[in-house]
């Protein structure tokens, strides 16, 4: 009688299928905020993890508007900054520590969302 009992048989046909699975899972896994709500706090901790509060909004300067036009610019879940052209997060910095290692990649520079 080769390959064992049935019942052996199966356990390794389904272990080798959670690794299988397994595999597949971590090749296609998204390093990336997936909504909305995860994307406001990862891009507040990128924020803080550079030691701001707040950023440039950038495209008023290449358009050559005004700074009162930065209404227009502001993305879901920031506000107006303290200076003209700024703009803030809205989200708290409560779990900072946290979201701050998930906000670096694997190479240690920061990362956009």
């Amino acid at each position: 009688m080769t390959g064992g009992p049935p019942r052996h048989r199966g356990t390794v046909w389904f272990v080798l299928c959670l690794i299988l699975y397994g595999g597949l899972l971590v090749r296609a896994n998204s390093f990336t905020a997936g909504g909305a709500d995860s994307s406001g706090y990862l891009n507040a901790a990128r924020l803080f993890a550079q030691g701001r509060v707040s950023e440039r909004i950038e495209i008023l300067g290449r358009l050559g508007l005004p700074s009162s036009d930065r209404d227009l610019f502001l993305p879901l879940g920031y506000r107006p900054g303290a200076r003209p052209d700024t703009m803030a997060p809205l989200y708290p910095p409560a779990c900072r520590s946290t979201w701050r290692r998930r906000a670096r990649s694997r190479d240690g520079r920061p990362r956009r969302f």
